[in-house]
């Protein structure tokens, strides 16, 4: 399994990244994460993708923080 970050959304306060988790080049699921970098809103992409996985996170510091609400 391999996975692919986007930069979804940039501004001055939030960035949100979209990661993905393939299988070759098939879709196994995404994720979005939003945090005031990119660098934590795609740490929290994993995290959360690694839940809906059912697995453990690929580094203990990317899951300490829970995921925001979505804003609607």
């Amino acid at each position: 399994m391999r996975t692919q970050a986007q930069l979804c959304h940039i501004e001055a306060s939030r960035c949100v990244v979209l990661v993905t988790a393939l299988e070759g080049s098939t879709v196994i699921a995404s994720a979005l994460g939003e945090a005031s970098n990119a660098e934590e809103a795609e740490n929290r992409s994993i995290a959360r993708l690694c839940l809906r996985l059912e697995t453990q996170p690929v580094s203990p510091n990317q899951a300490t923080e829970p995921a925001p609400t979505p804003v609607r």
